[in-house]
């Protein structure tokens, strides 16, 4: 083998439901259009698809990656380094050269891209040695010339290849920064072998369109304008058709992902997409990302009228203040209204927050809490809230450099993230220019803050499956802010998340994060249930727990049970009395997954 490249290492996948990185199988089939014989190894693919059988231990399925490649024995290995997989792959390309030298094999020679490796690319290159190159910025353009020059074991005619920092006798070379970027109109499709590899059509969710690349906005927190060069561009509304097409006629694909940050950022090219479309007679249903200020009430009615089913809003902070200083500019009185109509509309809305920024006071945050409570309210079951990330080559960055520090009790990220990285801490810890994105910094916000992302996600569940729960929850803190329910049962949220078992997380990290939830929600409603005197409460919580159980059951479309209490009365939340009989209920799934409750 010349060349195997490595999917984005996310052994915490639960099954094989996203296709390969679309950049990473552009480059392949450069590749294999020139005669280098190349693969793809994806570890979500081995597991559920060829049914390898892994380990639940974290250092047994590294070493068993390792066995795996070792047997594949390329020529070149490449790694597509994302931010929240990068210990993995320093951690396992260590491995792969410590088995090379101590069973004297033939050396591997170690390539990263992607964006982490690219932005710290002079840190790693200097702090790991088991890094023999790294591919600065987009590949295309660039991974022939690397490849042949490898194989060749030419490693001189590296200098005349731009954006490369790699090893060569003994020495860290860079080579010229070209800013030039690929046009995104000249990437041919996907070869077919890896198409028909890949595309399990009985789990793909939807197929990613790499519809263009890069964003003219220079949000403070963001390392996508660095990456790019701030160069924006789409790739023609033709060729994403063209492509649309290829993929639905040869593999009857029928739903589609547009990779691109800022899909509507050029309202009249929207609109020309979504006439190209329907003139074209697709029956397809897509996605994509926005930005709340590119979008108005006609624009989504043509989108909605072409199949477009969900759309991904970053909206970050919900203080005026705190949108001018991380440079994100949103008008927050604008924004609520144009979502408040996106929600009387036939679409999946995602929206995302951040909080934890440097100059952020608990009043920001305050602001932000209540306009996701606006947004639990209007219905939008999809809500993330991020505690904020420094990463490489950003502003908020150089704001916090030299706060950072590694704490393996307060790692940034969601909690089976901190489960595993919790091995990496010598790691981490000895590179922290590296690795600034699992790293803390101590402001009054951040420090009162842990697990508030958990909290808010349970808080959507709430809302949506235990609404009387929620409704008397909202009611015992009447007057007071989100932060403060947070704060009363923010220990009993952190107990739930210390007591999950890491090895657990890697059979289903969906199913225990919903045991979390679920687990949470269960005490926020005992705690209410006594507080009120209100006994209902817990009979509206296990209707509630059956209707959230059954939504996320792939196997079950209805259960049947029986409660000593009239709960389809109780559900409405002003009814005054209620008949305390046995009543039957039948809790149904509809294919859209919505849940109904009815009387028997």
């Amino acid at each position: 083998m010349d060349m195997l490249l490595v999917n984005n290492l996310n052994i915490g996948n639960a099954d094989y439901r996203e296709f390969p990185n679309i950049g990473l199988l552009n480059l392949a089939s450069i590749l294999y259009r020139n005669d280098i014989a190349v693969d793809i190894y994806d570890f979500s693919y081995e597991k559920y698809v060829n049914n390898k059988k892994f380990s639940n231990v974290h250092d047994e399925i590294l070493e068993q990656i390792v066995d795996d490649i070792i047997d594949i024995s390329p020529t070149v290995l490449g790694f597509t380094a994302m931010n929240d997989n990068y210990p993995f792959v320093i951690d396992l390309s260590n491995r792969i050269k410590d088995r090379i030298k101590n069973d004297k094999l033939d050396d591997i020679y170690i390539i990263l891209g992607g964006p982490q490796a690219s932005l710290s690319a002079e840190d790693t290159m200097k702090s790991f040695l088991c890094i023999d190159m790294i591919m600065i910025g987009e590949g295309e353009g660039n991974i022939l010339a690397v490849v042949k020059s490898i194989l060749n074991n030419s490693l001189d005619e590296l200098k005349s290849v731009p954006n490369l920092a790699y090893r060569n006798k003994g020495k860290i070379l860079f080579t010229d920064r070209d800013t030039s970027m690929v046009d995104v109109n000249s990437i041919q499709l996907i070869e077919p072998i890896f198409l028909d590899k890949f595309i399990v059509k009985e789990k793909i969710v939807s197929y990613p369109i790499d519809v263009g690349r890069g964003c003219p906005f220079s949000c403070s927190f963001c390392c996508t304008s660095k990456f790019w060069n701030r160069k924006f561009r789409l790739k023609t509304n033709n060729n994403i058709i063209k492509e649309i097409l290829y993929i639905k006629n040869n593999y009857n694909i029928n739903t589609f992902t547009f990779e691109h940050d800022l899909f509507t950022v050029n309202r009249d090219l929207v609109i020309d997409f979504c006439k190209k479309l329907k003139e074209s007679n697709i029956d397809i249903e897509w996605s994509c990302s926005a930005r709340i200020d590119t979008i108005d009430e006609e624009l989504i009615d043509i989108m909605l009228d072409v199949g477009c089913k969900a759309i991904y809003i970053g909206i970050e902070t919900g203080s005026q203040r705190m949108q001018k200083i991380i440079n994100k500019n949103i008008n927050i009185n604008d924004a609520l209204t144009k979502i408040k109509m996106l929600s009387t509309k036939d679409v999946k809305i995602t929206m995302s927050f951040m909080y934890g920024f440097k100059e952020e006071t608990l009043e920001d945050l305050h602001l932000t809490l209540y306009f996701i409570n606006e947004m639990i309210k209007l219905k939008i079951s999809n809500i993330q809230l991020h505690r904020f990330t420094p990463f490489p080559s950003t502003t908020e960055l150089d704001l916090v450099i030299n706060d950072l520090y590694f704490d393996k009790n307060r790692i940034n990220g969601f909690f089976y993230d901190k489960k595993f990285i919790k091995k990496y801490e010598s790691l981490i810890s000895n590179n922290i220019n590296c690795f600034t994105n699992f790293c803390e910094f101590n402001t009054p916000v951040r420090e009162n803050t842990d697990y508030l992302s958990e909290f808010v996600y349970s808080l959507v569940f709430l809302y949506r499956f235990f609404n009387y729960v929620y409704y008397y929850l909202i009611r015992e803190f009447e007057n007071k802010y989100i932060y403060d329910i947070y704060d009363y049962y923010k220990s009993d949220l952190i107990n739930i998340i210390n007591n999950v078992d890491i090895d657990s997380t890697y059979k289903n990290l969906k199913d225990e994060f919903f045991q979390v939830v679920l687990k949470f929600i269960e005490i926020i409603s005992y705690s209410l249930a006594s507080h009120t005197n209100n006994k209902n409460i817990i009979f509206m919580f296990h209707l509630g727990k059956e209707a959230f159980m059954l939504n996320f059951d792939k196997y079950k479309t209805q259960v049947i049970v029986e409660y000593p209490v009239d709960v389809i009365s109780l559900q409405n939340t002003k009814t005054k009395s209620v008949e305390y009989k046995t009543t039957k209920v039948c809790i149904s799934k509809k294919p859209n997954n919505k849940v109904s409750v009815k009387k028997i």
